[in-house]
């Protein structure tokens, strides 16, 4: 089912905004957090702007790269060549920043919530803000990890090690064809596990997330469907909030859609709140 989402409207007060999250935070019994691009962009990692233009200066100069994202699809002549671009661009991303502020802030309004995360995002933000590892699933991979091309076997291979040394080892936007990395089962070119297509790796810690995660939307509409009046209707967002089974939170509008429209959001019923919405973005 789609995730109903009952819209504040821009023209509400930004203070009465604020206030009436604060008492859903603090009305629900569970807190689902649906995240998205859109909130690590809110928090701060820029994709195109002054770090990236410095740390990716050889790479602008020679291919005309113009930020991280559009970078990812540039068709690189050669494995050394790709291989080179992809040690820089997995640790700009993934393990350059530490825990942003806007992640750590979240986590502590949060605290003391049973909560779950459950993001697209594949930077690790959530880990490094002190989110509990169990309660995240991570539905389009993380950089960390790299896979085997073919998406067999489904196993990854942690990646921070082999991208210190490949970037140790960068000369000329290439690194020695030593350093391409290679599955170490079966000797095959790998990739990284970012879902891009159905050779996408997922694992069983992928599976062991999404029984989770499912078990805490089962956990959570046990005893209360929200999707029942009045909390389908958007009623309560004239007055006091109710008592809900969970509170959804998303990044953006899009993530609230996405996860419903794909079918991760189960049989459950729920209602969410869009911090584009919030901001008066709609």
């Amino acid at each position: 089912m789609s995730l109903p989402i009952p819209i504040m409207p821009s023209i509400t007060p930004f203070s009465e905004r604020i206030d009436r999250l604060h008492r859903l935070i603090a009305s629900a019994d569970r807190i689902l957090i649906g995240a998205g691009a859109g909130l690590s962009a809110a928090a701060g990692l820029d994709y195109a702007g002054p770090d990236f233009e410095r740390e990716f200066a050889p790479w602008i100069a020679c291919y005309g790269i113009t930020d991280l994202y559009s970078s990812s699809f540039y068709p690189f002549d050669t494995e050394e060549e790709r291989w080179a671009y992809w040690a820089r661009h997995i640790w700009f991303a993934r393990f350059r920043p530490d825990g942003l502020p806007l992640y750590r802030q979240l986590r502590q309004l949060l605290a003391g919530k049973e909560l779950f995360v459950i993001t697209t995002n594949v930077d690790a933000q959530f880990e490094k803000a002190g989110f509990p590892t169990a309660r995240i699933f991570a539905t389009q991979g993380d950089y960390a990890y790299l896979q085997a091309r073919s998406g067999r076997p489904r196993t990854l291979v942690y990646n921070a090690s082999w991208v210190t040394e490949a970037m140790a080892a960068t000369r000329d936007c290439r690194i020695p064809s030593s350093l391409v990395p290679r599955h170490p089962s079966t000797g095959e070119l790998m990739s990284p596990n970012l879902r891009c297509d159905a050779t996408f790796v997922e694992d069983d810690h992928w599976h062991a997330q999404a029984d989770a995660y499912h078990t805490f939307l089962d956990a959570s509409c046990r005893d209360r469907r929200l999707n029942d009046p009045p909390y389908s209707s958007g009623r309560w967002m004239s007055g006091s909030p109710p008592v809900p089974g969970f509170f959804g939170v998303s990044g953006f509008f899009g993530s609230a859609g996405c996860f419903g429209s794909a079918g991760l959001l189960g049989s459950a019923g729920c209602f969410g709140l869009s911090f584009d919405f919030l901001f008066g973005r709609s």
